[in-house]
């Protein structure tokens, strides 16, 4: 459960870090703005890819699709956007880099008879591999093993060849091209390089400030050349470390934190000439790593500075002017809301919703028109079922925004929860009506006219939901659902079976088409459903009591008691498993082993239990009497 909310938190928010990326760049934000985002984009994808929760087996979620359908191939967004996601890719742990080459492995086939919807892809994978760093050997540095073999399958796997020109000749109508691109190339290398230096690989950080300063052709980009600066200092190769710096003194005379780092470098040069071992640790500002707060990768008080090639005037850019505090104070305040939006997320993702309300809250207060506040807020709401809150919350978005089908599907999904079934499905008909091939909404609206009993118009739901998304296995199982309250078997065991098809394990569909061929009598073919069910899930108690009760039809009394005791120890309070291991004993006549299950089934509250135990004690005494009679 936990790890579902954290997979959806994790969409969620990185459909955020694009859309805002992307939005900073449109609305000229500033500086810390963008690096904030790209950040996040990074940082949302590394977090999806750790709560990936698929419904099949090496395949990626369906909901994962649906997302990066809208992120590489809808158009949707920038190219500078999409090379942002590409670039946070090869920063992927182990683990997770592996997950995520299930995702381009489905690409890979299910793109196969769309030849422009493939070359978008493509274009998206060759740009990931751009980001990959180049083994060094002047720097001892090499690709771990995972890497490359994800660079290998890429270049088995796809036709790499073709050249960037070559593809942006035919997608130029999906990617639209920015003069932005090199700017935020150098930006997603940059925070990469910081990252590394967070970490303490400072090879590494060197190098993604060399990718960095390579895409706009060695341009002079002060931060990434005072960031390579620094991990020579960390690596103690001062001489080097001068070289960058003076580059950056010659972009920007009046850096003072240039200024401060070179003069700390010329003073261990110095002590590093003349000086005993002893004395070195006069130095430690340089040498020990975590000494000196000038070395420190501190992005907000670097990020707020304009990057030289943003300005004529290099003055500008001057961080320990008089009033440099002043000018730190002011960017904060702009950033507020953002700030108090970010910690709301984070706290959100540690499960701490009322923390995170408490932050939305104050985003929102800063800026009652902050949208994405507003929708947190409501999703933290819904998770700690206040529902009255989350469709205030909902409103407030839908007044701000008439037009956003997600408010209202989302807002129907709280009424739902409330009973308010009317009011649900007329939230659901308008972001239908706002989006036609608003699959969820289809299928959400289904669920509750089954709910109030109209099960044709809820298969009819579903339906539309399947044409729109053939792969909706949830909605094929709901539609079987309903097919079972008609009687109709048959359709239900053929729908149920299409969501297997989709997702292999699918456990309550296997659960629930054993039901359906129980009730048409194809015992064997029902223990079949349900044993599988067990496989998927060992601790599943439902499947282990119907698996039983089919038994018992074919007369497999000893399997289906077998089957009762293993769901009782699974929940010792099941009164359902005590019942019906209680009937199995009686066609064994077990009378005594009856008499405990109904007794245990009785102390736990069952009244049905009671009775039965009041029919077997009458039927012992019958028993009895006749017996005394024949003797």
């Amino acid at each position: 459960m936990l790890q579902a909310l954290s997979a959806k938190m994790a969409r969620y928010n990185l459909r955020y870090a694009m859309s805002n990326l992307q939005k900073s760049y449109e609305s000229n934000y500033d500086e810390f703005s963008k690096d904030t985002w790209t950040k996040n984009i990074s940082e949302n994808l590394e977090s999806l890819m750790g709560a990936w929760n698929p419904e099949v087996k090496d395949l990626p979620p369906e909901k994962v699709i649906r997302d990066f359908n809208s992120f590489v191939l809808s158009g949707k967004y920038k190219v500078y956007t999409v090379r942002t996601l590409a670039g946070s890719v090869s920063d992927l742990s182990e683990v997770n880099l592996k997950r995520f080459s299930t995702l381009i492995n489905y690409y890979h086939f299910s793109l196969n008879k769309k030849p422009k919807e493939k070359k978008t892809f493509t274009f998206f994978l060759k740009c990931i591999l751009e980001f990959f760093p180049e083994e060094n050997n002047e720097s001892s540095f090499q690709l771990e093993r995972y890497k490359k073999e994800f660079i290998q399958s890429l270049s088995e796997n796809w036709d790499l060849n073709i050249s960037m020109q070559e593809l942006w000749d035919e997608l130029w109508d999906v990617f639209e091209y920015s003069s932005y691109q090199k700017y935020q190339d150098e930006r997603i290398c940059l925070i990469k390089a910081r990252n590394k230096i967070d970490k303490g690989d400072f090879v590494l950080a060197k190098i993604y400030c060399d990718i960095g300063l390579r895409f706009n052709d060695f341009s002079k980009d002060i931060r990434l050349l005072r960031t390579k600066g620094i991990a020579h200092i960390k690596l103690k190769e001062f001489e080097l470390a001068l070289v960058q710096l003076n580059k950056v003194i010659t972009l920007a005379p009046k850096d003072e934190h240039a200024l401060s780092l070179i003069a700390e470098v010329k003073d261990a040069l110095d002590q590093k000439k003349g000086a005993d071992n002893k004395n070195l640790s006069k130095e430690s500002s340089l040498v020990n790593p975590s000494a000196s707060d000038s070395l420190k990768s501190d992005f907000k008080s670097e990020d707020v500075f304009q990057e030289a090639k943003d300005k004529e005037d290099s003055s500008q850019i001057d961080q320990e002017s008089p009033d440099y505090e002043k000018r730190i104070d002011e960017e904060e305040n702009k950033m507020d809301e953002y700030f108090y939006y970010n910690r709301g997320y984070k706290k959100s993702n540690l499960g701490d919703f009322q923390g995170a309300i408490a932050d939305y809250s104050k985003a929102i207060e800063i800026n009652p028109s902050f949208e994405d506040a507003l929708y947190n807020r409501a999703d933290s709401k819904y998770k700690l079922e206040d529902y009255l809150g989350a469709i205030s919350d909902l409103s407030k978005l839908i007044e701000i925004n008439p037009s956003d089908d997600q408010a209202y599907n989302n807002r129907g999904n709280a009424k739902e929860s409330l009973e308010d079934y009317s009011g649900a499905i007329a939230d659901y008909t308008k972001a239908i009506e706002i989006n036609p091939n608003y699959a969820e909404a289809y299928s959400n609206r289904g669920i509750v006219k089954k709910n109030l009993g109209n099960f044709e118009e809820a298969i009819a739901d579903y339906t539309k939901a399947i044409d729109i998304n053939p792969n909706y296995a949830e909605a094929y199982y709901n539609s079987g659902l309903s097919k079972c309250e008609l009687g109709d078997f048959e359709g239900e065991i053929s729908d149920y079976t299409k969501a297997i098809e989709i997702d292999p394990i699918y456990i309550d569909a296997y659960l629930n088409r054993g039901v359906a061929k129980k009730n048409l009598g194809s015992f064997e073919e029902a223990i079949v459903d349900y044993t599988k069910a067990i496989e998927i899930d060992p601790t599943y108690k439902t499947a282990y009591i119907n698996r039983g009760n089919a038994k018992r039809n074919l007369e497999d009394y000893a399997g289906a008691i077998a089957d009762h005791t293993k769901a009782i120890e699974i929940d010792p309070t099941s009164t359902e498993a005590y019942l019906n291991r209680a009937s199995a004993k009686v066609d064994l006549e077990d009378f005594e082993g009856t008499i405990t299950d109904l007794k245990k089934a009785k102390e736990l509250g069952s009244e049905m239990a009671n009775e039965r135990l009041n029919e077997i004690e009458e039927y012992l005494r019958d028993k009895e009497y006749s017996k005394s009679i024949r003797d």
